[in-house]
């Protein structure tokens, strides 16, 4: 199953690869850059701009086996960062004493298990397809059934919902974003891999648009397109990474090239090391089950004594 996902991820992404391999290279990358003087791995915060699709939560357990922990959520629809400046601000104030900052931000689109489609999944629990990214391929499909108009959807004058309520903001701001990069995405050879790669690109510059002049901390950004499967024994997402950077006291370093030598290295025993941290995961929480049930047990017996007497 592995290598059947991974032919249909090459067709649409060649460069392409298991998302908890990237993740892992980044993670590890940066603990080693910033190893302490005693010796221990870097302190990294980290915090995803992708959407909250359900499907895109994957990410997460990659990033916590490797040492990353609790994201902080800074996307909203299409994987836009509409926490904003505000909340970027909230973000730098919880950074470990010494540590450095991961934001991994991200477009996304479904590959269908079964058939060749791409932009289309078959969520766990459904009997029929459904969209990936939903609220990009709304906004694509909007600019299309009005493409004479693409202008003043550019401009965001002619937006598909009520833009006097607040709550239809993100929807419409991911549309006038479409429409304003509309030749770009229907230009491409194959309009869903169009799509989610100029959003993926247009997701890091606002990630970038939000950050402050001044950031006391290295700061490391990981832009790509997550691309989810779904429904299958064997889950890994794949990520198409664009760009890996840090920023470091005002200068910014292309980490692209450490982190594909890094995949190169290590790509053959990746899934044993998943499945590693999984069992280890596994062994964990059965300590603590026991730990709990052994508590339960003493306080119960304890309490029957008191009983007694």
């Amino acid at each position: 199953m592995a290598q059947e996902h991974a032919t249909k991820v090459h067709k649409y992404f060649p460069q392409a690869l298991p998302q908890s391999l990237v993740v892992e290279g980044a993670a590890d990358l940066l603990h080693h850059r910033f190893t302490k003087e005693s010796g221990d791995p870097g302190d990294i915060l980290f915090a995803s701009s992708i959407c909250p699709d359900e499907i895109n939560r994957d990410i997460e357990e990659s990033t916590w086996c490797h040492g990353l922990g609790r994201p902080f959520t800074m996307g909203g629809l299409a994987g836009f960062p509409f926490s904003g400046k505000v909340g970027f601000g909230a973000y730098m104030a919880h950074v470990p004493d010494g540590g450095v900052l991961l934001i991994i931000s991200a477009s996304h689109v479904g590959i269908h298990s079964t058939e060749d489609k791409i932009g289309l999944i078959r969520r766990v629990g459904m009997h029929k397809d459904s969209h990936a990214c939903g609220s990009a391929i709304a906004a694509l499909e909007y600019c299309e059934k009005n493409v004479a108009d693409i202008a003043e959807i550019a401009a965001g004058t002619k937006l598909p919902l009520d833009v006097s309520d607040l709550l239809n903001a993100q929807q419409n701001y991911v549309t006038q974003k479409v429409a304003q990069n509309y030749e770009a995405i229907t230009g491409h050879g194959e309009k869903m891999v169009g799509l989610a790669d100029t959003l993926a690109k247009v997701v890091e510059k606002d990630v970038n648009r939000i950050l402050p002049e001044n950031i006391p901390f290295p700061l490391a950004i990981l832009s790509g397109v997550q691309i989810n499967f779904e429904g299958e024994t064997f889950s890994d997402d794949y990520f198409n990474p664009l760009s890996f950077k840090i920023i470091e006291k005002g200068q910014t370093h292309d980490l692209m090239p450490e982190l594909l030598q890094y995949a190169g290295e290590h790509h053959g025993g990746h899934h044993d090391r998943k499945k590693e941290h999984k069992n280890k995961d596994k062994e964990e929480k059965q300590k603590k089950d026991k730990e709990k049930k052994d508590k339960h047990k003493k306080d119960k017996e304890k309490k029957e004594k008191e009983t007694k007497k």
